[in-house]
């Protein structure tokens, strides 16, 4: 949801909402006596970027960079304050 809404394929509406309805998903799931662990795992922009490097020069890696890649990496920091951002409205009690 981040990359949606950092790249335009989600309206800021639809971006607040997810926000808005996350925890509350999050607590009937919790409250359903499940264990609920959120795991954010990312690369630094230094190890992307050898990563693309790499995938530009190998021919049999090529089809692993797309255009939406690029496209988030050029706006690295802006994605980056989206995720910032959703992992602060959706860190709850019932749901760190």
């Amino acid at each position: 949801m981040v990359i949606d809404h950092v790249i335009s394929t989600f309206s800021k509406n639809q971006y607040h909402r997810f926000v808005e309805l996350c925890p509350i998903a999050e607590n009937y799931i919790v409250d359903g006596g499940m264990i609920l662990i959120k795991y954010w795992m990312e690369v630094d922009q230094q190890e992307q970027e050898r990563r693309f490097k790499a995938r530009n020069k190998d021919p049999l890696r090529q089809w692993k960079l797309s255009p939406m890649d690029l496209e988030l990496y050029r706006r690295w920091y802006e994605y980056f304050r989206a995720r910032d951002n959703m992992l602060k409205a959706t860190d709850t009690r019932t749901a760190p």
